[in-house]
């Protein structure tokens, strides 16, 4: 069987415009995978880990955003979505719970949001790529809302002290999200009590979209059955098979440098095979809403073709700056 490896080199801008209508089946987003100890998103964003001193952490579909909220505008509803839900230790100890990324979280493309803040106060912290502590305005507050149809009471942000501060009542709904303006090894959430029975709700979720192709012989005929991988910069990877038409679709890739790599043992010991990914496919559009403050991730040089990618302006969508490259191996964007 031969292989043959092709680097595909694709250029993403994360655009904000005025809304549009999505086409049927369009992703605005995608909801962090949560358990008590683990994180994942898409392929091209870093998996993390989760540690707690919480005595009931636990991670769950029960709470949802709507996509009516300002954090459901941008990435969809959670429903059947996870979430950890965290308390304090006891009437008078707080708990902490940590996410550790694997590696720097990309600046941009990506939020968390609170939920069910109002009889416990919630103090945010973080670290930067250094390790160095952030500040409360570089966790890039966005604005408090309510998420219940009846709700109405909001908690407070105080970038001084980096605590979100509920109405001490027990209440539903009153959430608040996060865009860090700075790359992020770890975030830190401090639940404290103010009264009744408190928990928190946290939810991770980052803008994506489908990456499309087609696996196709010498001829340009498709191969069906071929198996395609998705490799990102951090490690990770994902496979799909190629249809009877050759083609082949990732649901959800966050907006990075990314290698395919196809083989067909039907096609052993013949002619090389091609993985291409398709031109305005990758990715599908996705509406992003005015006044969702989220940055493009940088675009990545063109090493074939020597020049830097260019980020559109005026369209909402995810749009295809690069192309496909034979043997090139793919390298992360340079940060700006």
């Amino acid at each position: 069987m031969r292989k043959l490896i092709v680097s595909a080199i694709v250029a993403l801008a994360v655009l904000v415009a005025a809304p549009a209508a999505a086409a049927p089946g369009a992703r605005a987003g995608t909801f962090a995978a949560f358990t008590t100890t683990a994180m994942t998103v898409a392929p091209g964003f870093p998996t993390a880990t989760v540690s707690s001193d919480d005595p009931v952490l636990s991670a769950a579909t029960t709470a949802t955003l709507p996509a009516s909220t300002p954090f459901g505008a941008v990435f969809g509803t959670s429903s059947g979505r996870t979430h950890l839900s965290l308390h304090p230790v006891s009437t008078t100890v707080a708990s902490t719970t940590t996410i550790t990324f694997a590696t720097p979280t990309p600046i941009g493309g990506w939020s968390f949001a609170l939920g069910d803040v109002d009889s416990d106060t919630v103090r945010i912290t973080g670290t930067d790529a250094t390790g160095t502590p952030v500040s409360g305005s570089q966790l890039g507050e966005q604005g408090a809302f309510n998420s219940a149809p009846a709700g109405t009471d909001l908690p407070v942000w105080d970038p001084a002290t980096a605590t979100l501060t509920g109405n001490v009542v027990n209440t539903d709904g009153a959430a608040d999200w996060f865009s860090p303006t700075v790359a992020l090894s770890s975030l830190s959430f401090t639940v404290t009590q103010q009264s009744g029975g408190p928990v928190v709700y946290l939810w991770l979720a980052a803008v994506t979209a489908s990456l499309a192709g087609t696996v196709t012989d010498p001829t340009g005929a498709p191969v069906p059955g071929a198996t395609v991988t998705l490799t990102d910069q951090l490690g990770g990877s994902a496979t799909q098979p190629s249809a009877a038409d050759g083609s082949f679709e990732f649901a959800a890739v966050f907006p990075s440098d990314v290698t395919l790599a196809t083989a067909s043992p039907g096609l052993a010991p013949g002619p090389l095979v091609t993985v291409s990914p398709t031109a305005g496919a990758y990715p599908d559009l996705v509406a992003v809403v005015t006044g969702a403050a989220l940055a493009a991730p940088a675009g990545p040089a063109l090493a074939a073709a020597g020049t830097d990618a260019i980020a559109l302006l005026g369209l909402t969508a995810f749009t295809v700056l690069g192309g496909l490259f034979l043997l090139v191996r793919s390298r992360r964007p340079a940060r700006r």
